[in-house]
């Protein structure tokens, strides 16, 4: 999923809202893992999680 921002200014408070959402990934039933990759200088940022199961993911995205 690519997450393009609007304004620099939003980066750092949407790395901070990251670092919250790995630490609540770290624990989720049926995360196999996740990743970020991040271009800050050009406000664009890709995210990438894999799960176990469908069931672990629709539950974690309800």
């Amino acid at each position: 999923m690519v997450l393009p921002l609007n304004r620099f200014r939003d980066v750092p408070r949407f790395l901070l809202w990251t670092r919250r959402i790995r630490t609540q990934l770290k624990t989720a039933e049926g995360c196999a893992g996740y990743t970020l990759d991040a271009q800050p200088f050009v406000k664009t940022f890709w995210t990438l999680s894999a799960w176990s199961h469908a069931h672990a993911r629709i539950k974690r995205i309800s």
